[in-house]
């Protein structure tokens, strides 16, 4: 692939696009994030028109050459696109990647053409794309590369911490991952959910189904509403879902491109795709089974994408209703006992206590912070129409067998050998001064035959960590917690990975399933903080997030309430309280309102406060406009025994006005350094102690701000740290 080989790569030429107006956009999200029936928006689409004249070709001796062009997009959290034209000739490939060449995509080839003759183009998590054309000698010329939209993700469905809504855990608290035990006896229908993508829009959920040939024929149900634009440029992303319950991150490399509409009618408000290809072998979809007779259901189950987020799964245990919604003849159910659902869940599937197909999701007002009903439109209703361009019938009984119910297609496989790797457990996503973790991993029998022995091999950051030769008794079905060893982690970003090897000791007959991986965050030398909100009447305006000196977020919660209405939310003086955990570095704490009226005085007594581990108050407010933001830094206290340490006092402590720092004698010739700086990482002292007189140091605080300041010590390799507290 070109993108290993540097030495190929010459200037790039590069295009630079950014949307007009973000806030503004922005501030549409904050109103439409409300409503299922609005795609959840995650970038900002901008018309281009560029093709290969734009880019720079690079000749080589062989006679082949290759096309690239570079795509900025500045403060983009991702960068997707559309070929309004994609031809490529037979040994051709193109190939999308970031300028750091981390994340690729690829390679497109002629396989990849569409009967509308363009090509939408997944995600690249970056501000600054390449897109790179090779092709061999033999078919010079015969290219034709088009470019009409390239959309700027200003929130992302790729990485966890980018924003305050949206992906990766930040759905409504009270959405279920499909993998938790809320999942099990749904393994096949959760393989069947895809993600719809369109431009800046996670726009929608929708789900294969089967049909009478039981052909796999990729036919795809959503929602009528879902509709806009050609869908021969979605984008559908399979088995984007957490490894383990609780986790925050998912697979995104497994998306096909472009579908043909077969049927829609907003009297049921379904749609039917195709997609442009069949799902490939390594997805392990699931084709729907489906019930078109009308009977109520005694119990629902749906899954699907909130907000864009990993696939989620909700459950109801009543019956629901028939009812009529807007025109549209519905499933009427009156609230989930298990979950709920949000913008971007719009058709999705709903089954019946079956595991059947009974309509997808129009909208509803269901939430995490309100309980309330949802509706979907009726298979059955969907079932006949006036032309096969409004009906179901067409597409799914090609062979005419008029079934009242049809099961699904593509169980998981039936092998004598099946080992998988479940998932792995006991570790927390954020660790708080933790250096030492034992996890736990869970071995799952998939396989027809008693599963006895199998090998597991550990990683821990990539490297090689171990083995476990397992042995023991599962049936078909059936699992086993297995206690993993102590793992040492680093301060940060850490994973873990087990692999699955040599059940029985012979080969695997399904290899797609034998390998677990949880990714998490260890902060070993830490403080921890907390944020405590007091609500004003509105708080379906408040958010707050905490960012470090890169940008990324690392905390956020809210918006709070209900909202979507006038009138208040009736939160004023509700109390919300966080915890933060933070290794050394700069932070920024911001809080936002969208009124742009603050959390206080007008409409309710609201406050914010952020409380250091010691109940110390660092800061807190309340009257502001659209946000008000907080700058400070954290220098972790070393506990570790030295010269410094030990001969290091402050008095009184906490202090007003002035401050005795008694200091270690000097032992060597060498100068002890002193400084004190505030949270803010700003100086407030500094001096330099060259003889034995320096050993008591007074410092007058009484012009000092109230709050928590750090003295530190450092001479001859060794620091000493102390926190003080100026008090009023």
């Amino acid at each position: 692939m070109a993108f290993d080989n540097p030495d190929r790569l010459h200037d790039i030429s590069t295009v630079e696009v950014a949307p007009e107006n973000l806030e503004a956009l922005r501030a549409e999200d904050a109103i439409n994030d409300q409503y299922k029936d609005i795609p959840y928006r995650f970038g900002a689409n901008m018309a281009v028109d560029l093709g290969l004249e734009e880019g720079v070709w690079q000749e080589f001796d062989d006679g082949s050459r290759a096309w690239r062009l570079g795509v900025s997009s500045p403060g983009a959290v991702s960068i997707n696109f559309n070929f309004s034209t994609f031809q490529v000739p037979e040994g051709a490939k193109v190939f999308v990647y970031d300028a750091d060449r981390t994340h690729f995509i690829g390679a497109f080839t002629h396989q990849n053409m569409k009967p509308h003759g363009g090509l939408g183009v997944s995600l690249i998590q970056s501000d600054a794309i390449i897109i790179e054309y090779l092709e061999p000698a033999s078919v010079n010329g015969e290219v034709a590369l088009e470019i009409d939209n390239i959309t700027h993700g200003y929130r992302s469905i790729l990485h966890k911490f980018d924003e305050l809504r949206g992906p990766f855990g930040n759905s409504g608290s009270c959405n279920i991952d499909v993998v938790c035990d809320e999942g099990i006896g749904w393994e096949d229908q959760i393989r069947s959910v895809a993600l719809i993508v369109v431009g800046g829009n996670a726009s929608c959920t929708g789900s294969l189904v089967n049909n009478t040939a039981e052909d796999g024929t990729p036919y795809f149900l959503t929602a009528n509403h879902c509709l806009g634009g050609n869908v021969g440029n979605w984008t559908f992303y399979f088995n984007h879902q957490a490894p383990t319950c609780g986790a925050n991150n998912g697979p995104t490399n497994q998306s096909i491109s472009g579908a043909e509409l077969k049927a829609s009618n907003g009297g049921s408000d379904f749609a039917l795709l195709e997609l442009s290809e069949d799902p490939p072998q390594a997805f392990d979809v699931f084709f729907n089974g489906w019930d078109r007779s009308g009977d109520t259901p005694t119990s629902l189950t749906g899954i699907h994408h909130p907000s864009g987020d990993l696939k989620k799964i909700s459950h109801d245990f009543d019956s629901p209703s028939q009812q009529d919604q807007s025109g549209a003849a519905v499933w009427y159910l009156d609230q989930w006992e298990e979950g709920t659902t949000e913008g971007g869940s719009s058709g999705s599937p709903l089954f019946d206590q079956n595991n059947r197909v009974v309509g997808q999701l129009y909208g509803g007002y269901a939430s995490c912070s309100n309980i309330d009903a949802d509706w979907y439109g009726r298979f059955d209703v969907s079932w006949d129409g006036s032309s096969p361009s409004s009906r179901l019938r067409d597409w799914l009984d090609p062979v005419g067998s008029s079934p009242l119910v049809l099961d699904g297609l593509g169980g998981a496989p039936v092998l004598p050998l099946d080992a998988s790797a479940f998932g792995i457990s006991g570790v927390e996503e954020v660790l708080c001064n933790e250096s030492v973790i034992e996890p736990l991993f869970t071995l799952r029998n998939n396989g027809l035959n008693t599963l006895t022995s199998a090998v597991l091999e550990l990683e821990l950051n990539g490297e090689d960590a171990g083995t476990i030769n397992w042995t023991g008794s599962l049936e078909n079905g059936d699992t086993e917690v297995i206690q993993l060893p102590e793992f040492v982690l680093i301060d940060g970003s850490n994973s873990i990975s087990v692999n699955v090897v040599d059940p029985n000791g012979l080969t695997d007959g399904n290899a797609n399933n034998n390998s677990s991986t949880f990714e998490f965050s260890a902060f070993i030398d830490a403080v921890e903080y907390n944020v405590t909100l007091v609500l004003d009447d509105y708080g379906s305006e408040t958010t707050w997030y905490v960012e470090n000196e890169d940008g990324d977020v690392l905390y956020s919660d809210g918006p709070y309430g209900a909202g979507g209405g006038w009138g208040s939310d009736g939160t004023d003086g509700q109390i919300e309280e966080s915890d933060l955990c933070l290794g050394n570095g700069c932070y920024t704490f911001v809080i936002e309102d969208t009124a742009d009226d603050g959390i206080c005085c007008g409409y309710g007594e609201g406050s914010y406060t952020i409380y250091d581990q010691d109940g110390l108050e660092l800061t807190s407010g309340g009257e502001f406009l659209s946000e008000d933001s907080f700058d400070f830094c954290v220098v972790t206290v070393s506990t570790a025994e030295n010269e410094l340490q030990e001969g290091f006092e402050i008095y009184p402590n906490p202090a007003t006005n002035n401050v005795l720092l008694k200091l270690p004698e000097l032992t060597t010739s060498s100068a002890m350094g002193m400084r004190v700086t505030d949270l803010t990482g700003r100086t407030v002292v500094q001096r330099e102690l060259n003889n034995a007189s320096d050993n008591r140091l007074d410092l007058n605080v009484a012009s000092w701000a109230p709050g928590m300041y750090l003295v530190s010590l450092e001479q001859d390799g060794q620091t000493a740290v102390k926190r003080l507290v100026v008090t009023r």
